[in-house]
C-alpha cells in the first residue's frame, strides 16, 4: 500500500514556491522581436526629423551660431508627446527577456534622440548644439544600418543622412580635397607622359643625326684637294635615303621644340625630373 507524503514535504514545497515567486515576477514576460526593434528605430528617426523641421521653421535656416532656438507652446507639447512614445518603446526594449546587440544599439539610439528632443525644448540652446546632437544620433544610426540592416537605409533614414549639416560640410571638404588630389594625379600622369615622349624624341633625334652621311669630311677633302674643288659647288641635292633622314631630323627637332613649349606652359607648376 502506497504511503502518503509527510507533512514536512508539503511544508518544504510551499516554502520553495514562496521563495521563487518574486524571482518569477521579476523576470521579464515579453520578448522583443527584430521587427519591433526596427519599428522603434524608425519611429525615433521619424520623430527626430519632425522635430528638426520645427527647429528649421523657427530659426529660418539661420547659421549655427544663432543665440537661441525658440519654439512655441504647441510645438513643445508635440515634442513632449514624442518623448513619451520614444521613452515607452525604449523601456520595452530594455526590459525584453532576450537582449541582443541590435536591441542595445537601438535603445542607445533612442536615448540620443531623446537628448535631441530635450535640447530642442530647452531655452538658450543654439542651432550649433542641436546640430552636434543630431550628428551624434546620425553616426550611431548609420552604424546600426550598416551592422544590422544590411547597409540598406530606409527612405526616412536617407533624409536624416542628407539633413546632417556636419556630414554635408565634411563631404564638401572631402570632395574638394579629392578633386585637388585628382588634379595633382592628372598633372603627374601628364608630366610622366611628356617626359617619356620628350625622351623618346631626343633618342630618335640623336639616331637620325648619326645616321646621316658625314658631309663635313667630304667638304674638307674638297677644299684641300684642287682636283675635287669643283665638286663642292656642283654637289647634287640630297635624294632618297639621305633626303628622308634630313627631313625626319627636321621634323623630330620641330616636335621636340613644340613638346618643350607645351610642357613649359601647361605644366609650369610641375617639377620635372629630367
Amino acid at each position: 500500500m502506497r504511503k502518503k507524503p509527510k507533512t514536512s514535504y508539503w511544508i518544504c514545497l510551499i516554502v520553495f514556491i514562496l521563495l521563487t515567486l518574486p524571482l518569477v515576477k521579476a523576470f521579464p514576460e515579453h520578448v522583443c522581436s527584430r521587427q519591433m526593434i526596427t519599428d522603434s528605430f524608425n519611429q525615433s528617426t521619424r520623430y527626430m526629423l519632425q522635430t528638426r523641421g520645427m527647429i528649421l521653421k523657427a530659426t529660418g535656416n539661420k547659421p549655427a551660431d544663432t543665440p537661441t532656438v525658440q519654439l512655441n507652446k504647441l510645438e513643445k507639447d508635440q515634442i513632449t508627446k514624442y518623448q513619451g512614445r520614444i521613452a515607452h518603446q525604449q523601456k520595452i526594449i530594455q526590459d525584453s527577456r532576450i537582449v541582443s546587440n541590435y536591441s542595445l544599439k537601438v535603445a542607445k539610439y533612442d536615448g540620443y534622440v531623446l537628448d535631441y528632443l530635450a535640447l530642442a525644448k530647452s531655452r538658450g540652446c543654439t542651432t550649433g548644439t542641436l546640430n552636434d546632437q543630431f550628428h551624434k544620433a546620425n553616426v550611431l544610426g548609420t552604424r546600426i544600418v550598416i551592422s544590422f540592416l544590411n547597409g540598406r537605409p530606409t527612405n526616412i533614414y536617407r533624409v536624416v543622412m542628407a539633413a546632417d549639416p556636419i556630414v554635408n560640410n565634411s563631404l564638401k571638404h572631402d570632395s574638394q580635397q579629392v578633386s585637388k588630389l585628382r588634379m595633382n594625379n592628372t598633372q603627374k600622369q601628364i608630366s610622366n607622359s611628356c617626359e617619356a615622349a620628350l625622351l623618346a624624341l631626343g633618342v630618335i633625334l640623336i639616331v637620325l643625326v648619326f645616321s646621316q652621311p658625314n658631309h663635313q669630311s667630304d667638304t674638307m677633302e674638297a677644299l684641300s684637294d684642287v682636283n675635287y674643288s669643283t665638286s663642292l659647288f656642283s654637289r647634287s641635292k640630297p635624294r632618297g635615303k639621305e633626303l628622308f633622314l634630313l627631313r625626319s631630323t627636321k621634323f623630330a627637332l620641330l616636335l621636340l621644340i613644340i613638346g618643350l613649349l607645351v610642357a613649359m606652359y601647361s605644366l609650369g607648376d610641375v617639377k620635372w625630373s629630367i
